[in-house]
């Protein structure tokens, strides 16, 4: 049992180490590590002439050092993000990526109604506004993740010659916070603040007509009425965000405020689907766009971004309840409603983190 026991922690061990690793050599140096890890057990072991049991172990693991100072050897070179964060680092940006370029696919299926021989014209000026908005995009996550880099602490144990092998997080515990995750909602919040306080304009639809290009913002005068709300719901999302990363896992509180913040949001993207339009095509762009674009005309195609608006709006809910969902589960198997209610989940597996 002890042995089993021991075994566990190398792999807490190994897992840890790995999860500051780019993933390209994360599984060698996993393998490498377990393998080295196993080998001095049992030289151990053999010397001392003593069953190997849990607590040779955890003398081997603190001699070895731990999991961020093993991690550093085996990075290949240095970065701008430290070592700790940069596989994180490297995932955001990689969705980031993504998401800037499906939104300016989407734009540019658009521009190309009607075009005709400006199609390349089109082309390269999406093209010309991706690269812009990666480069801004990438400059905003660099600064983010500098800040977290200062701001996240690092576990007591890491400042200090002594550490203990037990405290590692379990490899599979559910109330481990994901660092991508996270980042990826402090960036986005800053994305959103930075988009919609300085550049509202830029929110709209390019159309290319007589070889020249067109920007058509989109926003309404009655999305005015929403910023503040939504600029304090994104502040207090990077808080939170900030917050949680630094206690490096989910508690009763970081889950409550999770749902406090939730029904937030819903209730502005309530009011939104039910009042005014937030989106919608400028009045005098009415003769631009016929011309633009034949066969839609302008009342089909304010309807058309109307109807938009609200599916993307209740699509946003749809998710914010999916997630709100499993907060609440979380809780309820923590125990933390009112009346002694607590769900019969499973068991943790053994080495999770109390709730």
């Amino acid at each position: 049992m002890k042995m089993q026991q021991g075994s566990g922690l190398i792999e807490r061990y190994t897992a840890a180490v790995g999860r500051l690793l780019p993933r390209r050599i994360r599984g060698d140096v996993e393998a490498e590590l377990r393998s080295s890890l196993s080998d001095t057990l049992e030289d151990r072991s053999e010397m001392l002439e003593r069953p190997a049991d849990e607590e040779m172990v955890a003398e081997i693991l603190v001699q070895m050092g731990h999991p961020e100072q093993v991690a550093a050897n085996y990075q290949p070179r240095r970065y701008l993000v430290g070592p700790r964060l940069y596989p994180a680092f490297i995932r955001v940006l990689t969705i980031l990526l993504a998401v800037l370029g499906a939104v300016h696919l989407v734009g540019l299926a658009v521009a190309l109604v009607g075009a005709g021989q400006e199609a390349l014209e089109i082309a390269a000026e999406t093209m010309g506004g991706f690269i812009a908005s990666f480069f801004g995009a990438l400059g905003m996550t660099v600064l983010i993740f500098g800040i977290l880099d200062r701001v996240v602490p690092t576990e007591p144990e890491r400042s200090t010659q002594s550490w203990n092998p037990r405290n590692l997080a379990a490899v599979d515990s559910q109330t481990s916070v994901g660092m991508i995750q996270g980042a990826l909602d402090i960036v986005f919040a800053a994305g959103f603040m930075v988009v919609f306080n300085l550049f509202p304009d830029k929110v709209g639809i390019g159309l290319m007509r007589d070889l020249e290009w067109h920007w058509i913002p989109v926003l309404t005068t009655a999305f005015g009425s929403y910023l503040l709300a939504l600029n304090v719901r994104w502040v207090l999302g990077m808080v939170h965000g900030v917050w949680l990363l630094r206690q490096g896992e989910w508690r009763t509180w970081n889950r409550w405020a999770a749902l406090g913040l939730h029904l937030f949001s819903i209730t502005i993207l309530y009011a939104m689907i039910v009042g005014q339009p937030v989106i919608a095509l400028p009045p005098y762009w009415e003769a631009e766009f016929l011309a633009a674009i034949k066969g839609i005309g302008f009342g089909r195609a304010q309807g058309l971004l109307a109807s938009a608006q609200d599916y993307l709006l209740g699509l946003i809910i749809l998710t914010i309840w999916i997630d709100m969902a499993k907060q609440v589960v979380a809780l309820a198997k923590a125990g933390a409603f009112p009346l002694t209610w607590r769900l019969n989940f499973p068991q943790d597996k053994p080495g999770s983190p109390p709730r």
